[in-house]
């Protein structure tokens, strides 16, 4: 029974406060609707009031976890980074990459009769396209 009424004290206190233009309670459910004006009052500040108002307290936001891209764009960045420290700085991998697809190429143009294989064309075409792309800063008259 006490929950029924924390749930009334809450909609009353939302129905009374700024930018909130209904608040409903269903005891049934236990759900507590709320209608509002985002222009009045933002939805942060009104689940604080709610909480507030109902004598809960909010919990903390949680640390947002780094996406799935970026997590595969600093595996990349650190294998480029070890593959540079590894040779000497000659080689990385926006020169590896694309001499793989060269060589890929080539085999798969004179010796490969496997279906699996991508088509040399497509792979000169992605060698090529995956250079340029690494090598868009570089300059042309740099050695």
């Amino acid at each position: 029974m006490g929950s029924v009424r924390a749930a009334e004290r809450t909609r009353v206190g939302l129905a009374r406060t700024h930018g909130v233009t209904c608040a409903a309670h269903d005891p049934r459910t236990g759900s507590l609707l709320v209608e509002y004006d985002p222009r009045d009052i933002d939805a942060n500040g009104l689940v604080a009031r709610a909480c507030e108002l109902s004598g809960l307290e909010l919990a903390p936001p949680r640390q947002a976890r780094p996406s799935a891209a970026f997590r595969i764009v600093g595996f990349v960045r650190r294998a480029d980074r070890r593959t540079e420290s590894i040779t000497g700085g000659r080689v990385n991998l926006g020169v590896l990459i694309p001499g793989g697809l060269m060589a890929l190429a080539f085999y798969s143009f004179f010796k490969s009769s496997h279906t699996r294989l991508p088509r040399w064309d497509s792979l000169v075409y992605w060698g090529y396209s995956v250079f340029v792309h690494a090598h868009a800063g570089a300059t042309r008259d740099s050695p």
